[in-house]
């Protein structure tokens, strides 16, 4: 099955990818880096953070602020939750920036097959951090993997249900007597019986239809369903350009304190090498803070990475989900992540069900 996170990348602008299409992403994902910042010929060149040496004397020379020369970089490899897209625009800001390389990190960027996959990858040692939906953390914990969330990016969840605006729901309840096109192995889907709950909805009275992810789009436009599974922002942009406006309804707007997506590192790593795991946090902040006041220059940077990700996509992502990130950034409490495992336990079976010491901790976040 496609990976729970995997519907917002496989939407594209000319409604979704083919069946092939989208498996050839899905088989591409897992493998090659994309960046490395100890290779600054591969990086974009966005305006310059500020007049000075050239690309080729800082390749060779001490970053300012003391940082050491490349040959004494500390490797580390970093995992999206999938393709890239405009969600993860910060990471890419910071590795552009140089903020990694001035941290003494050599920080190679990569893809997987999803969230599970990407904390798979973290827990076995195939890579030193990766970002991960929040359920996928507290499932991989629960089922025995060695990670732990080491900072929280957003602090509510992007997902919801796309509705057209010819549907006239003005509140979930209205979503009775409607058909909805449903992805079956997505995250949304697996809320959707708590957000019924929660709201009144008689599921009774909706007709669901199973759908893949590259028949979301197309069943929407073409009016065989009411409402889908979506991730903010990219559903609402899809839906206006093929003729059929409308608007997401958040999960995190109805009553549903799901987190977001978090960093997680293996529980190894957090022991044996603390202070890397806080200078990759304090340059990944200055990403994020420099995306929350600078959308439209992160953008610019994160476009000339050479992704398959459309830009009037990426901004719908990115901007949809700013006001979901955590503030400050990767902040974390003990009440949120109990509150969560104890969401996740009501949605699906867990091996066991962990505490929050188990899943997050606070020590090694920036600052103030």
């Amino acid at each position: 099955m496609l990976p729970p996170d995997a519907l917002h990348q496989l939407h594209r602008g000319r409604g979704a990818l083919s069946r092939r299409e989208a498996l050839a992403l899905l088989g591409a994902a897992g493998a090659m880096p994309l960046l490395s910042c100890a290779a600054p010929a591969a990086a974009p060149t966005s305006a310059p953070r500020s007049a000075g040496p050239s690309a080729a004397a800082q390749a060779t020379a001490a970053p300012a602020g003391g940082a050491p020369p490349p040959a004494t970089l500390e490797k580390m490899s970093f995992r999206l939750d999938f393709l890239p897209a405009g969600f993860h625009t910060p990471f890419f800001v910071a590795h552009e920036q140089g903020w990694y390389r001035d941290q003494g990190l050599d920080v190679e960027i990569g893809g997987s097959n999803g969230s599970s996959q990407a904390a798979t990858l973290v827990a076995t040692g195939n890579a030193t951090a990766a970002i991960v939906d929040g359920g996928a953390i507290v499932r991989a914990i629960a089922s025995g993997q060695p990670i732990k969330c080491v900072a929280l990016c957003l602090a509510k969840t992007p997902l919801g249900y796309a509705v057209p605006d010819d549907v006239n729901v003005r509140t979930p309840k209205d979503l009775e007597g409607k058909t909805y096109g449903a992805l079956t192995s997505g995250a949304a889907y697996q809320l959707w019986p708590l957000f019924a709950a929660t709201n009144g909805i008689d599921t009774s009275k909706i007709t669901t239809v199973n759908l893949d992810a590259a028949g979301i789009v197309p069943a929407l436009l073409q009016r065989r369903v009411d409402f889908v599974d979506a991730i903010a922002g990219r559903l609402d942009l899809f839906m206006a350009e093929g003729g059929r406006p409308g608007r997401t309804l958040l999960l995190a707007d109805y009553g549903i304190e799901y987190l977001g997506h978090g960093l997680v590192a293996n529980v190894q790593t957090i022991r044996e090498k603390p202070d890397l795991v806080r200078r990759f946090l304090e340059a990944t902040r200055r990403g994020f803070e420099f995306t929350r006041t600078n959308p439209d220059d992160a953008l610019e940077i994160f476009n000339k990475q050479g992704t398959n990700e459309r830009p009037a996509a990426a901004e719908a992502a990115l901007k949809a989900v700013i006001p979901l990130w955590a503030s400050p950034w990767g902040a974390q409490t003990e009440p949120q992540w109990q509150k969560m495992i104890e969401l996740v336990a009501a949605t699906g079976n867990l091996e066991r069900t962990p505490a929050p010491a188990d899943v997050f901790t606070a020590e090694l976040l920036p600052r103030a």
